[in-house]
């Protein structure tokens, strides 16, 4: 890893001067007739689980498999983990009633949507706060994600730009490469991808970030502080099954299984189970302009 890149709430100040605080302020807000936008992908809208201590068992079940001799795999979560991801599923699809809490595909649409002032808050990666800034100017604002329920901050996945070394090089190769990786990680050369690259943070512990000069950077180090960096295999298992954890998000939210039932299928996911099925009768937000 070089370049660290937090989850932050992006917003238009003009119409939004106070950003939600807590989970609960989100239906709160649009019930008043704000437009807020989150994302139906487990990497995006994990943060919304924190406060239901969701977090540890979802992904506990979404661990890679270790096979056994019988090449199954026991996953083992007690009743009070399983309540907690079920309470988060509930509050996930009784969030959808309200009509401004809008859920869509993924993340990018969220900044598409923000950048036509379609929406006035979304949960977005900070590197997206340079082409939000060139569209919405001083109105864009950043913030920390709401806290859950419980007021413990939202601990939200920290996506890694990383560098990987090639398998077919030869020793001169790898040594030229290695060489290269030590510099972009020595102070001077993170501390100026960090100024040039917006919305990135160094991994170098040695590199001040300037908080008192942007209060982009300020809000970016303090989602770090609770944010949640995930393995490389846990990346990698949440990117082999973003597809199959979408349908199963789509279905909570609309509606079309009860919560019970999406847990289970999570939990067959986990234990290398099926998808599920991708059903037409998606909730009308789903096709919203």
């Amino acid at each position: 890893p070089f370049l660290l890149q937090p989850t932050l709430a992006c917003y238009n100040r003009r119409r939004l001067p106070r950003p939600p605080q807590r989970l609960e302020d989100l239906p709160r807000l649009a019930a008043r007739g704000h437009t807020l936008g989150l994302p139906l992908t487990m990497a995006e809208l994990l943060w919304t689980a924190t406060g239901f201590q969701a977090q540890p068992p979802l992904f506990r079940m979404l661990e890679p498999s270790s096979q056994g001799g019988q090449g199954t795999k026991v996953v083992t979560i007690d009743r009070l983990g399983k309540d907690g991801v079920v309470a988060w599923l509930h509050w996930l699809y009784r969030s959808n009633v309200e009509p401004n809490l809008i859920y869509v595909d993924d993340a990018n649409e969220l900044i598409n949507r923000l950048e036509a002032r379609q929406l006035d808050w979304i949960s977005c990666q900070a590197p997206a706060i340079p082409r939000l800034r060139r569209k919405l100017g001083a109105d864009l604002a950043v913030d920390l994600l709401p806290a859950g329920p419980d007021g413990r901050p939202a601990r939200s996945l920290t996506r890694l730009q990383v560098l990987s070394f090639g398998r077919d090089s030869n020793a001169q190769q790898r040594k030229i490469a290695e060489a290269f990786t030590l510099f972009i990680l020595n102070d001077f050369s993170q501390s100026n991808l960090m100024a040039r690259a917006i919305g990135n943070l160094p991994v170098n512990q040695n590199v001040v970030i300037p908080v008192k000069e942007s209060r982009d950077l300020e809000v970016m180090k303090r989602s770090l502080a609770s944010a949640i960096v995930p393995s490389f295999r846990q990346g990698v298992r949440l990117i082999q099954l973003a597809e199959p954890l979408h349908l199963l998000l789509k279905q909570d939210v609309y509606g079309q299984e009860g919560p019970e039932q999406v847990y289970a299928q999570l939990e067959a996911l986990g234990q290398g189970g099926s998808a599920p099925d991708d059903r037409a009768g998606v909730g009308p937000q789903a096709a919203a302009p």
